[in-house]
C-alpha cells in the first residue's frame, strides 16, 4: 500500500478517499487538540486513529501530530503560539502525554523557543517534524535534531519562488543533509495548485476529485485558493519557476543518496485525498527519480522514517495486510500506479467495482 507522509485529514469522508486510490497509510500533520475540536473528550484525530484502529471505521494507519507549534506572527489562527523556551518544553510533554506521534514545528519560532522544543523532544523520545524556522536556518536544523523537512523549507522560498541557499551550493546543502540523516518531504503537488489565475480555477471545477466534496468544501475551497494566492511574491510565471525550483532540490537531494518521503499537503485547495499521491509520484519521476526510487518514496521510505519497517512498507509474512494490486506494470510508466484493481486495507479486500461504488 502507498502512504502519504503530509496530510491535513478534515472529516471521515477523506479516510476512504484515500483507500480508494491505493493509500493504506497517512502521516496527518497538523492534529487539533484545542478544546474546539474535541470530540467525546478525545482529540479529533487521535479519536479517528483509535476508531480505526479498533475497526469502528475503514481507514488507512494514522500517525499525528498535534497542535503546530508557531511564534509570533501566528501563521494561522488554529495554531499553538509558543513564545517561550518554557512553553515550548511543557508543549512537547504535553502532546506526548496525549498519544500524539510527533511534534510539528513551523517558520515564526525563535531560535531559543525552537531550541528548547527540539531538546526536550529529544529527551523525551518524540520526533520533531516540519518547517525550517526562519530565524532558525537550514544550517542550524540539519544539526538540531529535527528528523524532516516540509516543502523544502530551508532550502526554498515558496512565495518567493526562489532559493534561500545560494544555487550554486545546492548540490553542498543536499550532500550535508544526506550527512545529516534528514528527511525531506517536498510536496511538489500543492506549488501546482497555487498562483492559479481565474480561468484555471475553473477549469479545476471539472477535476474528479471535486465531486466527493460537500457543497460548503467547494465554498471553502475557493476562499482558500484566493488567499494562498495572496501570499504569492513572484511576479512572473509562478507555476513554471516553482516547479523548476523543485526538481532541482528534489534532483540533488535523490543524487546525494538524501531520504526523501511522499507526501502532498492534501486538504489544501485542489489538492484531492488520494488522488494527489499518484500526481505527486509522477512529479517525483519528472524530478529525475525512477518509477521504482518514485514508488519507494510512498512504501519502504515511510515504513523505515517511521520505524516500522517490521509492520509495513515491503510485502512479507507477517506484515501488515495493506495491500494494492494493478492492472498494469507501474515501473514500465508511473501513471500505471491508478490503474488499480483492487486495495486490501487490514486484510480486508476491496475489489476496484467496489471502490468506484
Amino acid at each position: 500500500g502507498l502512504s502519504d507522509m503530509h496530510v491535513h485529514i478534515n472529516n471521515d469522508n477523506e479516510l476512504f478517499l484515500f483507500i480508494a486510490h491505493g493509500v493504506t497509510t497517512v502521516q496527518n500533520t497538523w492534529g487539533y487538540n484545542g478544546w474546539k475540536f474535541r470530540i467525546m473528550g478525545f482529540p479529533y484525530q487521535l479519536k479517528m486513529r483509535e476508531d480505526i484502529k479498533q475497526g469502528k471505521i475503514l481507514g488507512p494507519t494514522i500517525y499525528t501530530a498535534g497542535s503546530i507549534l508557531e511564534g509570533e506572527p501566528l501563521t494561522h489562527p488554529f495554531m499553538k503560539k509558543i513564545m517561550t523556551p518554557e512553553a515550548g518544553e511543557k508543549e512537547v510533554v504535553d502532546q506526548k502525554n496525549s498519544g500524539y506521534d510527533f511534534i510539528k514545528v513551523y517558520d515564526n519560532l525563535d531560535s531559543s523557543t525552537y531550541n528548547a522544543i527540539v531538546k526536550k523532544a529529544s529527551e523525551l523520545k518524540i520526533p520533531v517534524k516540519g518547517h525550517v524556522p526562519f530565524a532558525v536556518g537550514i544550517d542550524n536544523t540539519l544539526k538540531s535534531g529535527q528528523i524532516s523537512i516540509d516543502h523544502l523549507t530551508g532550502y526554498i522560498d515558496p512565495d518567493a519562488a526562489d532559493f534561500l541557499i545560494p544555487e550554486n551550493s545546492i548540490e553542498k546543502y543536499a550532500e550535508l543533509t544526506k550527512k545529516a540523516g534528514v528527511w525531506n518531504c517536498p510536496t511538489i503537488v500543492i506549488w501546482q495548485k497555487r498562483g492559479l489565475d481565474e480561468k484555471k480555477i475553473d477549469e479545476m471545477a471539472n477535476h474528479p476529485g471535486m465531486k466527493h466534496l460537500s457543497f460548503m468544501q467547494k465554498i471553502f475551497l475557493r476562499i482558500s485558493i484566493n488567499e494562498l494566492n495572496k501570499s504569492i511574491k513572484y511576479k512572473g510565471d509562478y507555476n513554471k519557476r516553482i516547479t523548476e525550483i523543485n526538481y532541482k532540490m528534489v534532483n540533488a537531494l535523490h543524487k546525494a543518496g538524501a531520504k526523501l518521503l511522499l507526501g502532498t499537503d492534501s486538504g489544501n485547495p485542489f489538492v484531492f485525498p488520494g488522488w494527489s499521491v499518484h500526481e505527486e509520484l509522477q512529479y517525483l519521476v519528472n524530478a529525475g527519480l525512477s518509477p521504482y526510487e518514485s514508488i519507494k518514496t510512498a512504501t519502504v521510505n515511510p515504513a523505515e522514517h517511521l520505524g516500522k519497517l517490521h509492520e509495513f512498507g515491503t510485502i512479507e509474512p507477517g506484515k501488515n495486510a495493506d495491500l494494492v494490486l494493478l492492472d498494469k506494470n507501474p515501473l514500465n510508466d508511473i501513471a500505471n500506479i491508478s490503474k488499480i484493481s483492487g486495495v486490501m486495507i487490514k486484510g480486508v479486500w476491496l475489489s476496484g467495482t467496489e471502490l468506484k461504488k
